[in-house]
């Protein structure tokens, strides 16, 4: 992966919560199977088999997962050039507003977080829920923000921003981007 500018990319892309529930998934297997021997022995070996199969197919699966994770994570450079689709609306310079907020250090920031920007009906209503510009917000709102504001508000809401990213890799690149700015 690159990056531009002075931005750092984490190497970790399990959260702490996705790594806990992974952790007590995974001590779950050691356990034995829970059901009452009827009393014929020929069963315990494939109960045996059947648990060490379960327990190497979740391996297996887990470690494929990680091991695709970094490669689905955005480039900054890739998605500056994506944000030029944004710049005719937002700004990343801190305090420039222009039809949409600026999204200068928007990532971790709370909802209506620019004081001095008038946000649409459709944003309010989702404010008013509460949520955090993380980045599985942006991911779905650059899909549909129509979509995601709606969800949030639980009532029928339009967004002020009518462009929608439908491409996974742009919305990365552009989630990259803004990380680093």
């Amino acid at each position: 992966m690159s990056n531009s500018g002075n931005s750092t990319v984490s190497p970790y892309f399990l959260t702490k919560s996705e790594f806990s529930v992974l952790f007590v998934f995974f001590s779950s297997l050691d356990e034995q199977p829970t059901t009452q021997c009827s009393g014929d022995h020929h069963d315990r070996p494939r109960e045996a088999r059947d648990m060490n199969l379960t327990k190497t197919l979740t391996l297996a699966a887990t470690i494929a997962m990680i091991a695709i994770a970094p490669a689905m994570a955005g480039d900054a450079e890739k998605g500056e050039k994506v944000f030029k689709k944004c710049a005719a609306c937002h700004s990343i310079e801190a305090g420039k507003n222009k039809v949409g907020p600026s999204l200068a250090g928007v990532i971790g920031k709370n909802c209506g977080h620019v004081e001095d920007f008038k946000y649409g009906k459709g944003y309010q209503a989702a404010c008013e829920k509460g949520f955090t510009i993380d980045e599985a917000f942006l991911t779905e709102y650059l899909q549909d923000p129509s979509a995601k504001l709606s969800e949030i508000a639980g009532s029928k809401e339009r967004s002020k921003m009518s462009f929608k990213l439908k491409k996974d890799d742009q919305i990365a690149d552009v989630i990259e981007y803004l990380k680093a700015n």
